[in-house]
């Protein structure tokens, strides 16, 4: 044994493009190729033994979650009696029997159903493949023990509560209608618990021949059973949708929604663990050092960095800035290295690279500027000629 611990940062999962500031060391800076899921691993090495650990890394979630969302809602308003599809695909849901919005839900408000004829009804989506997630905290089994998160025409995703019958209690279900028979499949019993919020997710690719939905609960793929097989062609899923209901009020789900959301695709695992924890994920704060400036000496350049941020950490709860010079032929003096706006004196012409950091106290990210600085020579003229004779 060396007495000395080696480390090494590399990339396991995501874009290829992501670049180590310095991968040997425990502490360093990232740079990634875009917006997306990336899995870093750190291994550390005494000479005799190697330990390792991965991190998942989630930049600009919001771009990564928007891809293929077919409906969502937030339930953080009702307008006109209608729930806004948060998604951007106007499936507004139109809530009645008594749908109401609890303002503590799990992030914000959420959805309240009375287990009877509380429902929210919505436009559902063509798809093949498809995620369903919600945030659910259950009150009682409603007036069925099948109560619905969502309901469409194709596919169920909901509970089973029903402590008399075997592998149906506190279970995640999922049923897809076939042209000859439905397949029905659900989770061990007891893996939801009785009250209190949890995130459900399932997967399934309809138009793969045998497949099976994938469970998930507070982001951990959970294993299930196939109760009955799909068999014929999966029925059109686009018609009249439901949250917490179906079309009779006959599976009233009794408790609060939050966050539900259907996807046109089978997310990842990772996407999965990351939609689980967005919504209190310290998303780090976002800078743009605006665009690049031409100057010319002895003028400076005014910089004005554009700097936003979701607020988390709660300590210290706000964002520094700084600026620093990269490189360049001379020196660089700031106004205000630690403000968003500042103006950049130079020593000399030539290209330099400015860059601007916003750190949370978590994550540091920073952007850059090109400045060319220029320089003129002034020419001056005396009014004294000189008479240079012919004859040299």
């Amino acid at each position: 044994s060396t007495g000395q611990l080696q480390t090494l940062w590399s990339l396991t999962g995501g874009a290829e493009g992501v670049v180590f500031e310095s991968s040997s060391e425990l502490s360093t800076t990232v740079r990634f190729p875009g917006p997306g899921i990336y899995t870093l691993q750190v291994a550390v090495d005494d000479g005799m033994m190697t330990a390792h650990d991965r991190v998942l890394v989630a930049v600009q979630p919001d771009s990564v979650f928007a891809s293929d969302w077919l409906a969502g809602w937030d339930f953080e308003a009702l307008v006109g009696g209608s729930i806004p599809d948060v998604s951007g695909n106007d499936r507004d849901a139109i809530a009645s029997g008594g749908f109401s919005l609890e303002t503590q839900g799990y992030v914000g408000a959420a959805g309240d159903l009375n287990g009877t004829t509380a429902v929210a009804a919505f436009a559902s989506p063509a798809i093949q493949e498809l995620t369903v997630s919600a945030w659910i905290n259950p009150r009682s089994a409603g007036n069925s023990i099948f109560p619905r998160i969502v309901d469409m025409p194709s596919c169920i995703f909901y509970l089973g509560r029903d402590p008399q019958t075997a592998d149906t209690n506190n279970t995640l279900r999922f049923y897809i209608q076939g042209s000859e028979d439905a397949g029905v499949w659900h989770t061990a019993e007891n893996t939801i618990p009785e009250q209190g919020w949890c995130h459900v997710a399932v997967t399934f690719a309809a138009g793969t021949a045998g497949a099976d939905p994938l469970f998930f609960i507070n982001g951990v793929q959970a294993s299930s059973e196939r109760l009955f097989p799909i068999t014929g062609t999966i029925s059109s899923n686009q018609g009249a949708g439901y949250i917490g209901n179906n079309a009779d009020s006959t599976r009233a789900w009794d408790g609060l929604l939050d966050d539900v959301r259907v996807y046109g695709s089978v997310l990842s695992a990772d996407h999965i663990r990351v939609l689980q924890a967005l919504p209190m994920l310290n998303a780090g704060p976002s800078v743009d050092a605006g665009l690049d400036l031409a100057v010319e000496l002895p003028e400076t350049a005014s910089l004005a960095a554009v700097v936003s941020d979701d607020g988390l950490p709660a300590s210290p709860g706000v964002v520094g800035v700084s600026w620093i010079r990269l490189s360049g032929t001379g020196t660089v003096t700031f106004s205000s290295a630690n403000q968003a706006t500042s103006e950049a004196t130079f020593s000399a012409p030539g290209i330099y690279v400015l860059g601007v950091t916003a750190d949370d106290g978590a994550i540091a990210v920073r952007d850059e500027v090109t400045v060319t600085v220029l320089f003129t020579p002034v020419l001056a003229f005396s009014g004294t000629q000189t008479r240079i004779p012919e004859s040299q």
